[in-house]
């Protein structure tokens, strides 16, 4: 019987030479793209990286009929996805973008009206910034070019202490996904529908039957008309637009309590209309219930004399960030308490220990890497992290709470 793509062992054809040279090449200008736009990393499913591979397994279909033996495999486009996201991630919305401003925006816009030097200076580790102003300054004010020698050379040692503990980070989570993998795509079957497109594209190294679906074509085609209709709109108005982005029901309720909901639209995205025809109906329902019920807390606030007219102060009186966050907690305990099993056997593994009446040992040679090397790489990392933290002052409970909380939001995400 056909396994399903999920469980399918790829990366035992995967991790070759010349898809690591592949994406390589590939990251520089989807890392490009992705900090001009700004947007990529805001979706769950990277756009970028699906476009990079899509035209990878356009490619890959001609060299297949011209040049048999040249032609990459589906584990190694898939590879390249992987290297892809990884990277667009680090480098776009809310991560490497606002990295460098954070490290020198504190020591270019200091005054003495504002104190900055006073008040946090002496906190912040010199050998992780860079307090040099005729270093900095070109950063905000142009005029000289990064690659010069004396501007290198003071940043060669924040860079590569801040990617190493990036990297430990990032290398955590894949130790994490070593240990749960099976739990969760063999035993329990969860569905992870951004990943069927992207696989659907990487299938026998770029498969015409995807490219033959007429449903596709159909939904790209009315998907790339609205953009393109609504993009020629911004550079010629006579051209009119496509509604499909400008509904907004609160404005019809501007009394107290229902105007409470404030603005709620109500938009159409074929891109999230795709994402979710993959999705579990029960969870697709989940999520348009729990945005309605946050709507109706705002209306009980309302009620109850709170000042809920604006989307921050609704957030503010009704705590949708901490009821997020709490949610993702819950979802990251939920998913370790259903794998608590496997996580024993995996442990058993680990330490080469069988307890009586127990199954045989899990076998992890299909895992990306073993448990025990996967266990001994997460606690390097988290060693280095410990260590990292403590050498910028951070107090020991504090990187202890901020490891836990962090990683649980990682596993949750994930499980979802």
């Amino acid at each position: 019987m056909r396994k399903d793509l999920l469980s399918q062992p790829l990366y035992k054809s995967t991790v070759s030479l010349r898809a690591i040279i592949i994406g390589l090449l590939l990251i520089i200008p989807n890392s490009y793209f992705a900090i001009r736009t700004n947007l990529p990393a805001t979706s769950s499913l990277i756009y970028t990286a699906v476009l990079n591979i899509l035209i990878l397994a356009l490619l890959n279909m001609i060299i297949k009929r011209l040049f048999p033996r040249l032609a990459m495999n589906q584990g190694e486009i898939a590879t390249i996805y992987a290297m892809l996201c990884a990277s667009t991630v680090l480098v776009a919305h809310d991560f490497m973008r606002v990295m460098g401003p954070m490290l020198t925006h504190g020591f270019q816009y200091a005054t003495p009206e504002n104190e900055w030097k006073e008040l946090f200076w002496d906190h912040i580790p010199r050998w992780l910034t860079n307090s040099d102003r005729s270093i900095i300054t070109g950063i905000y004010e142009g005029g000289s070019s990064f690659y010069e020698w004396r501007i290198l050379k003071a940043w060669i040692g924040p860079i590569v202490l801040w990617s190493v503990f990036f990297f430990a980070l990032v290398f955590i989570m894949l130790c994490l996904n070593v240990f749960v993998r099976r739990q969760w795509i063999e035993h329990e079957k969860l569905v992870y529908p951004i990943i069927r497109l992207p696989l659907s594209i990487c299938r026998e190294g770029g498969s015409s039957r995807f490219f033959r679906s007429k449903l596709l074509w159909i939904g790209f085609g009315v998907a790339g008309f609205i953009d393109v209709i609504n993009g020629l709109n911004v550079l010629y108005r006579v051209i009119p637009a496509i509604p499909v982005r400008h509904a907004d029901l609160g404005r019809y309720f501007t009394e107290r309590p229902l105007g409470a909901i404030v603005r709620t639209p109500v938009m159409f995205f074929p891109y999230v209309t795709g994402i979710a025809f993959f999705m579990p109906l029960d969870l697709s329902f989940s999520y348009w219930v729990l945005y309605w019920f946050w709507k109706l807390q705002a209306i009980i606030a309302s009620t109850l004399g709170y000042p809920v007219q604006h989307p921050l102060s609704m957030s503010k009186a009704i705590h949708t960030q901490s009821q997020a966050s709490s949610a993702y907690l819950v979802i990251g305990i939920v998913g370790l308490w259903m794998a608590r099993s496997h996580l024993k056997a995996v442990l058993r593994k680990i330490f080469g220990r069988k307890a009586r009446g127990m199954s045989a040992l899990p076998d992890d040679s299909y895992e990306p890497m073993r448990y025990k090397s996967a266990m001994i790489g997460m606690v390097l990392s988290l060693a280095f992290i410990f260590i990292f933290c403590l050498r910028t002052g951070m107090s020991l409970w504090v990187i202890a709470l901020f490891i836990v909380l962090y990683y649980m939001i990682c596993i949750s995400l994930t499980y979802l």
